[in-house]
């Protein structure tokens, strides 16, 4: 029995991230810029596929391709990579690898900033799904990773977590003042 059948949240993953029905038509909605041949070939493959479609042996093949996709794309392509890593460590780790690099680095703000607007697009709940993908699934790909490096992965998810809240609550505490508090998913 594959990881994905055992980690019981991967079917909230396929609800929260709500892209069901979705798939890229052209090659600008997929990649990050309009001059890089390396951001194409890498990213090419996955016009016109589904998340349900995305394999392991496509991620093994455009491993980098985090780092090129378009923000949307990214979003999109998160509950491929996390369904692969757990159904094959072995051809998707190094995906999750860049995947995981593009938390960016504490160290270097304009690398921390780069990939900042990415990480927009993901509610408190994608986040948590994400920190749970990390410390609970079980999956054989972190036996690729150091523990320190899981770990960091999951301070820079709980922080970014820490904003979200903060920006909501800013929002929710705006929103009262103005009376427009319905419609605000609780948790979102």
């Amino acid at each position: 029995m594959s990881h994905v059948m055992k980690w019981d949240k991967f079917s909230v993953v396929v609800r929260e991230f709500g892209c069901e029905s979705f798939s890229f038509k052209y090659l600008r909605q997929v990649v990050d810029s309009d001059f890089d041949d390396e951001a194409f070939d890498e990213t090419s493959s996955f016009v016109g596929i589904h998340w349900t479609d995305v394999s392991p042996d496509l991620f093994r093949k455009n491993f980098s391709v985090f780092s090129y996709f378009s923000d949307f794309a990214f979003f999109l392509y998160t509950p491929a990579l996390i369904r692969c890593s757990l159904e094959d460590a072995e051809k998707s780790h190094l995906a999750v690898e860049t995947f995981l690099n593009c938390l960016g680095d504490k160290e270097s703000k304009h690398i921390q900033n780069f990939y900042e607007r990415r990480w927009r697009q993901f509610s408190i709940i994608h986040l948590n799904l994400l920190i749970s993908w990390l410390a609970d699934s079980g999956g054989d790909f972190l036996r690729f990773f150091d523990q320190s490096e899981i770990e960091r992965s999951i301070s820079h998810l709980n922080e970014l977590v820490r904003r979200a809240h903060d920006v909501e609550n800013r929002w929710r505490r705006l929103a009262s003042v103005r009376g427009f508090i319905k419609g605000i998913p609780e948790g979102s």
